[in-house]
């Protein structure tokens, strides 16, 4: 395949920026360079393009938690020319990836070499003392080079468990020291999951989706987990790598919790569970949380998404729970939001069913030759299928599959397509309906008219 050149600028506080990528689902790490810390760095990085390739998406994050500014992103061919080798020497240790043909004035790709047991790669150089790092995303490569990889011996460190919170099992291997309660995590390796855990001086964790990713696809689960001031389980977020879907990019989420009484709220006999993050969360993830005190072991408890602009609490699939003998409860969700637990269902005039949380206006006025999209606006928790044969709500435990039909009832004045969006093509007046059909058996129509001037 072609080869072509990414290009941008790029500028965080943060030491590091880090550009990655999905060709065909495939995420290689383009390249790692340091930043101009408050300033903007031009980075490149030359990517080869396989021959089937059908869709390429670019992301650039940092190694920090300070903002990002991106500009001037360009994405051009690299046109064929005199080519010089780019040879990567191992420098004593392991094997050396194999060289490769740079066309002149261009740059080499990011390769690392295989791991050594005992030693951590460093990165590239351009002598063999390692004096002076090789940078991808800047450094032209105008005449035949070589770069030594750099080793450091590991430590070996004596893992110190978390309070109350001992390794899993012998099949896990802690991949990073645990520390108590202060803000460093403890990381658990096992052969089906990825545990970070928090101590209590940590109330939010930043999940940056090229991380995530990374677990979901290798087939693990990945759970976050933050430990109470006794190192017990307050609550985590675990995400299942069954409810990974590679055709939809992840998005960076914010993970916090706030524990209170939905009293708050005006609903009595309750726990009110706050997230600062809002809106349709990455993908699904199941939210464990230690209820002890509001609820007690074996109780039946029922769970609410609150609609702040309503004021009342919308039904979420499968919010009917029992709490453990730990005092736990856990239930999947697709939104970041807040959270509300009963000892009892709640009351027909606080809530909102399924389809009765489509939002949309009856009458829009709009003027001709323009757009509107989703007019009809849909639930997190409503996934569109072609058909409801292929929706498993056996693995999607915080969804609810759907068909969406769209009409219009004079296509000439406005016509509407298969995601809701309308287009207003000359003055008249129209309807567009909607009929959405579940999977747990219920039907509904929905209709707006809309006037076009």
């Amino acid at each position: 395949g072609m080869e072509v050149e990414i290009s941008m600028d790029v500028k965080t506080d943060d030491d590091k920026i880090i550009m990655t990528g999905d060709i065909n689902n495939v995420w290689p790490n383009y390249l790692t360079t340091t930043s101009n810390k408050g300033a903007y760095k031009t980075i490149h990085a030359v990517v080869k393009l396989p021959n089937d390739i059908s869709s390429l998406k670019v992301y650039v994050e940092t190694d920090g938690k300070s903002d990002l500014y991106v500009d001037n992103v360009t994405i051009k061919r690299v046109p064929l020319g005199n080519q010089v080798k780019f040879t990567f020497d191992a420098n004593g240790q392991g094997t050396a990836p194999t060289a490769l043909l740079i066309n002149e004035g261009s740059y080499a790709y990011q390769v690392a070499p295989e791991t050594v047991t005992g030693y951590d790669f460093g990165g590239w150089y351009k002598e063999a003392d390692c004096t002076t790092p090789w940078d991808f995303a800047a450094d032209v490569v105008t005449e035949p080079v070589t770069v030594y990889a750099k080793w450091t011996k590991n430590a070996d460190p004596t893992p110190t468990p978390l309070p109350s919170n001992p390794t899993p099992s012998n099949t896990s291997t802690p991949v990073a020291t645990p520390i108590g309660n202060n803000s460093v995590p403890g990381i658990y390796e096992t052969t089906n999951a990825y545990r970070t855990v928090f101590g209590s001086d940590v109330k939010a964790f930043n999940v940056i989706n090229t991380n995530l990713k990374k677990i979901l696809v290798s087939g693990k689960k990945a759970s976050y987990e933050f430990n109470d001031k006794d190192g017990n389980l307050a609550y985590s977020f675990t995400f299942n790598a069954d409810n990974y879907d590679a055709k939809q990019a992840l998005r960076n989420m914010k993970l916090d919790l706030t524990m209170g009484n939905a009293k708050d709220l005006s609903f009595n006999d309750g726990m009110l569970l706050s997230m600062s993050q809002t809106g349709k969360l990455a993908m699904e993830t199941t939210l464990k949380v230690n209820v002890k005190d509001y609820f007690k072991s074996g109780d039946v408890v029922y769970v609410y998404k609150y609609n702040k602009d309503s004021k009342k609490l919308e039904c979420i699939p499968n919010n009917k729970l029992t709490v453990n003998e730990k005092s736990y409860v856990s239930f999947a969700i697709k939104s970041g939001a807040d959270y509300v637990i009963l000892k009892a269902p709640a009351k027909k005039n606080e809530k909102l069913g399924f389809l009765a949380q489509v939002k949309y206006d009856k009458k829009i006025t709009i003027d001709a030759r323009r757009t509107m999209n989703h007019v009809f606006e849909l639930p997190d928790m409503f996934e569109v299928v072609s058909s409801l044969n292929e929706f498993d709500a056996d693995k999607n435990l915080a969804t609810i599959g759907v068909t969406a039909t769209y009409k219009s009832s004079n296509s000439k004045i406005v016509s509407i397509d298969e995601e809701g969006n309308i287009w207003a093509l000359r003055k008249g007046k129209a309807k567009v309906a909607v009929t959405i059909k579940t999977s747990t058996g219920k039907t509904k129509k929905y209709v707006a008219t809309v006037v076009v001037k």
